[in-house]
């Protein structure tokens, strides 16, 4: 009955990965932070990341001793992330277990897998990170709420249909833990934002309809966060940054006479926020393993423009 109840679940769930979702944003316990008067923007993002297969190893044996705990798949902002329900050890157990009639059947398997009697196999279980972005007093942030473990769905002859979240893992329910010298770094990646296509469904915050490169650039006008131009890699002043000597978006700019009659226009070079039209924030990601949290520090972020030939270029690379 659990078996069958699970798998409806996963189902369903599956199917999300196929849709946009459009359920309204709530308050829950876990981004409910962001009404900290100095967060200006705030977003859900989720991503696929690949990490060493010991280590995956080392989370599904925790899994099977009973060293961490799990729940199903909250979807974020809604009423099942309000209260997290653990799962009991023989849900788990059922849930990793490979039942044995897929054994037989499931030809696709590796000959490893089959006799290990794992439904997830650590090489290829990437799991996917649940994350809300945001930006406090000039600088991005990222805190991991929980990761969930994926299997890859496929059918007994075969035919892959796609990735389904299976479990939730590692829920840390403090937004802004502190890295600890016991904290492991496990990966890297990149988190790419354009400027203006984040769905609405997962926007938490945003302060004047600021975007997020908007939303640091007072602090970056300020010089209070260091910039630097590419691909000269030369520090620029908030001087230097309304200069244009590294060609950022021209505008035109009226011009007055005493009376207030418009006279004429002029054209300069400055550095609109408004102007940019993606960012890359560079993550590197840590485990706890005294907590069993993931952590995420954001040591840098790259600012693009496009240009005449509607191409994406890197402009500007921002060190936190």
């Amino acid at each position: 009955m659990i078996k069958k109840i699970f798998f409806l679940f996963l189902f369903f769930r599956c199917t999300e990965l196929f849709a946009q979702r459009f359920t309204p944003v709530i308050k829950t316990p876990i981004n409910s932070f962001i009404e900290n008067r100095d967060i200006t923007w705030a977003a859900y993002a989720h991503s696929i990341q690949k990490f060493d297969s010991a280590f995956m190893h080392f989370l599904i044996n925790q899994l099977k001793t009973g060293h961490l705990k799990a729940s199903i798949p909250a979807e974020d902002g809604t009423v099942e992330e309000m209260a997290i329900n653990y799962l009991p050890k023989r849900f788990i157990d059922s849930v990793l277990r490979l039942p044995e009639e897929e054994k037989s059947k499931a030809l696709y398997l590796s000959e490893e897998k089959r006799n290990a009697g794992l439904s997830i196999d650590p090489r290829t279980s990437y799991p996917e990170l649940h994350q809300i972005f945001y930006t406090k007093k000039g600088k991005v942030y990222a805190y991991i709420p929980s990761i969930s473990l994926t299997k890859e769905i496929i059918t007994t002859t075969g035919l892959h249909l796609g990735r389904g979240e299976i479990l939730s893992v590692c829920i840390n329910k403090k937004y802004n833990r502190k890295l600890k010298k016991r904290c492991l770094l496990i990966g890297s990646s990149d988190k790419k934002f354009l400027a203006d296509s984040i769905p609405a469904s997962d926007i938490l915050k945003q302060q004047f309809n600021y975007n997020i490169a908007e939303a640091l650039w007072p602090e970056v006008l300020k010089g209070k966060i260091q910039v630097y131009g590419i691909p000269e890699n030369t520090l620029l002043s908030p001087a230097a940054l309304n200069s244009g000597d590294f060609g950022l978006k021209q505008v035109v700019v009226p011009l007055y006479d005493e009376p207030g009659g418009l006279s004429g226009k002029k054209k300069l070079n400055i550095a609109v926020a408004s102007s940019f039209s993606s960012i890359i924030l560079k993550q590197n990601i840590y485990f706890d393993k005294r907590k069993k949290v993931f952590l995420n520090k954001i040591p840098e972020a790259i600012l693009y423009q496009r240009d005449d030939t509607n191409t994406d270029k890197a402009v500007l690379r921002i060190v936190f």
